[in-house]
């Protein structure tokens, strides 16, 4: 397996890719940043969970709200922790944003089980991460996330929030704008993917 790294390069003013050998050493899974990737790992299940089991218990939405808010904030952690004391390695960039994929998507079929008219935007969310994982595992590779993706995992942590939170009123309108706004970045960071590298 190899990873793609990107840069900026300035004096061009463009961003370029390194394609470079996929690097594992026996003591990278107990760094600090990939523990705190496990802890999140093992969070993310929970929010879909209490939806599901607790449909009509606000405390419960409450509850998978904040679980679900911590483990989407300490990605920022580990990444801090990573740049911060130079432990960033080969490892932790597949099981992060493998972390916040799984969160997503727990957390969005928990979510159309008990309200399934979510289920097309949870079904585009998917399909996007499948055919963008497949088409790059074909070519053996592992991409580090780019800006759109980043933006992508943001809208849709917000719209997850968004539809966590049990709210009612008005509170319908900015849950539909929400989603609205992560559709679009889903649909934008695949065409971004596809033509930086599977194109």
């Amino acid at each position: 397996m190899h990873l793609i790294h990107i840069r900026y390069d300035s004096s061009r003013e463009e961003w370029q890719t390194m394609d470079v050998p996929f690097q594992y050493n026996p003591g990278d899974w107990r760094k600090a940043p990939n523990l705190i990737s496990y802890v999140r790992l093992a969070g993310s299940w929970l929010p879909g969970y209490l939806v599901v089991t607790n449909p009509h218990d606000a405390q419960a939405w409450w509850w998978a709200t904040g679980i679900f808010m911590f483990v989407a904030a300490t990605d920022v952690l580990d990444g801090y922790v990573a740049r911060r004391f130079n432990l960033i390695t080969d490892l932790g960039k597949f099981v992060d944003p493998l972390v916040d994929k799984l969160l997503v998507l727990f957390t969005l079929i928990g979510l159309g089980i008990v309200d399934p008219w979510l289920w097309l935007f949870t079904a585009i969310i998917a399909v996007r991460e499948l055919v963008i994982t497949l088409q790059i595992r074909r070519r053996s590779k592992l991409v580090a996330a780019i800006r759109s993706g980043k933006l992508k995992m943001l809208s849709q942590v917000v719209a997850i929030i968004a539809l966590l939170v049990p709210l009612e009123g008005g509170w319908l309108i900015v849950q539909l704008a929400l989603i609205g706004h992560a559709v679009f970045w889903t649909v934008f960071s695949w065409i971004d993917y596809y033509q930086r590298f599977v194109r």
